[in-house]
């Protein structure tokens, strides 16, 4: 690492002094690395969380369509209901 020094005199005769390191090349391409990896990472993660809940959407939408067709084949399907039914029906529009 290199270090840097800077000695400022302001008007007073009051010297500043400021150390500075400067990473080697070495140095600034391990951090660069380091949050590289670290956002690929994070990236990876919130594409399976995202794609786990495309999966959980997917597999809810394809139920609740299967409960609406079950419910609407139930409710127009004559043939499924009892004869009693049927029967109780028929006697009302006769009335």
């Amino acid at each position: 690492m290199a270090l840097s020094t800077n000695i400022t005199v302001e008007a007073h005769d009051t010297r500043h002094i400021s150390l500075h390191i400067e990473p080697e090349r070495v140095s600034l391409w391990r951090n660069v690395g380091t949050t590289l990896s670290l956002l690929l990472m994070l990236l990876l993660t919130v594409a399976a969380f995202n794609t786990i809940l495309l999966i959980r959407h997917l597999h809810n939408e394809r139920r609740r369509a299967r409960n609406i067709r079950r419910y609407y084949d139930g409710y127009f399907n004559h043939e499924r209901c009892p004869r009693a039914v049927t029967a109780l029906a028929s006697e009302r529009r006769t009335q």
